[in-house]
Order: structure tokens, then sequence, then C-alpha cells
């Protein structure tokens, strides 16, 4: 069943031990809650770092709360959701990146989670019976993945190119199988 296989793909989840994802073309995937806090009277703001990839990756271009496309890139956040939304989606998971602004005011995130090599969105959610009736919202968002070289070019940028994919997957020693280079067949 190919709606059950692909049901953990697009649900973010709390997971001490999630397996690393890796990301490539463009996608739709849900992430894994690494922090959680709240603050506030009342606890009317809850803090989130939700990781959706395990490496850099170009860009986030939407982020949904369960069926509801909340913000885009061109376009920011949809309706009123800036009201009871924050976030930060500069965290693209580099090797030099700083901890988010967004979590840094609250005492259990400090500058020294930095996530570096993580693709992270950092939330602050204001309470709102009528944007959160059910609680905390399944958090999704449509990712441009990793960058992969393209022998044609000699470029490194973002594609969608399967043959660039698989060729990227095929090389790559930290998340791949490691190939040397001589063993790829490029021209093909």
């Amino acid at each position: 069943d190919i709606g059950t296989a692909m049901r953990g793909t697009t649900v973010t989840t709390r997971d001490t031990a999630a397996p690393r994802k890796l990301i490539y073309g463009k996608v739709r995937v849900g992430g894994n809650v690494v922090f959680i806090a709240h603050s506030g009277d009342d606890n009317k703001y809850l803090h989130l770092a939700v990781v959706f990839a395990s490496h850099h990756i170009t860009a986030y271009d939407e982020v949904w709360f369960n069926d509801n496309k909340i913000w885009t890139a061109s376009s920011g956040f949809q309706d009123d959701w800036g009201t009871y939304v924050t976030m930060d989606t500069t965290k693209l998971g580099t090797s030099g990146q700083t901890a988010s602004s967004v979590l840094t005011p609250i005492s259990q995130w400090t500058s020294d989670h930095k996530l570096s090599g993580i693709a992270y969105i950092a939330f602050k959610l204001e309470w709102s019976p009528d944007k959160f009736p059910q609680g905390v919202p399944n958090i999704t968002a449509v990712i441009r993945g990793k960058r992969v070289f393209d022998p044609r070019t000699n470029v490194t940028a973002y594609s969608a190119n399967p043959a660039l994919c698989v060729r990227d997957y095929l090389l790559d020693s930290t998340y791949g199988l490691g190939e040397i280079n001589a063993n790829i067949d490029s021209d093909a």
C-alpha cells in the first residue's frame, strides 16, 4: 500500500532516534521536533525546532500546518497567520549557521544551539483556539533539497534531475554509498 509507505514522509514526529532524511529535488515533507518549550503567561507561546533534513538544503518554498498553507517564500504569510506564527526559515543546514533568533530568547535555547549541518525551522506559535483547534498542528514544508554537482557544467546547484541526484547519492560518503568517481559512468 503506497499510502501506508508514504505516511511517514508528511508527518511531523517527536522521535529521539529518528532516521536522518536526505532530500533531493522538490518535495513536501514532515519533520522531527527536536526542541519544544512554553513561555508567557499561561504558557501562551509554544516554541519548536523542527528538523527537516540532515544536510544543507537549497530553500524552503512553503510551510503547511495540517492542510493549510500558512507561508510561501514568494508571498510570506497567508491570511492572518503572521499574527500567530513567528518562524525562522533561514536555517538551511550550512556548517556555519548560527542559532535561531526565534528560539534564543528562551533560556533553554542558547547561541550554542546552532544545529550546524541540519536544516530546520524554528517556530514560535501564539495560542489561539481558532487557529489551533486540535492543538499542535502537523507541520510540513515544501523543500528544494540538496544541491548536486553537474559534471556537464561543473556547477553544484539545486536540481531535480534524477540522474544527477542518483549520481550524488552514489558518491556521497556521508549519507550515500561513498563510491569513487572513477566507478561512475558520468556520460551515461
